[in-house]
C-alpha cells in the first residue's frame, strides 16, 4: 500500500510539473504573438511610407522626363 501511495505521489508530482511547463508554454505563446501583431503593424507603417516616398520620386522622374524631352 505504502508502494502504491509513493507512485500515487510521485505522478502527481510529475503532472503538476508538466501542468507548469504547460502554462509557461501558453504565456510565451501569447507574448510571441503580440510582438508579433506589433512587428507586422510596424512594418506596415514602414511599407506605407516607403510607398509614399516612391511615388513621390515617380513624379519627380516623370516630371523630369517631361523636361528632358521638351527641351530636346
Amino acid at each position: 500500500m505504502r508502494k502504491l501511495e509513493e507512485n500515487f505521489q510521485s505522478l502527481e508530482s510529475k503532472a503538476k510539473g508538466k501542468d507548469q511547463i504547460y502554462k509557461n508554454l501558453q504565456e510565451k505563446i501569447k507574448e510571441l504573438e503580440e510582438l508579433n501583431k506589433a512587428t507586422q503593424s510596424e512594418s506596415e507603417k514602414q511599407i506605407s511610407q516607403l510607398s509614399d516616398k516612391l511615388r513621390g520620386k515617380e513624379e519627380t522622374c516623370s516630371s523630369l522626363q517631361q523636361k528632358v524631352a521638351f527641351c530636346c
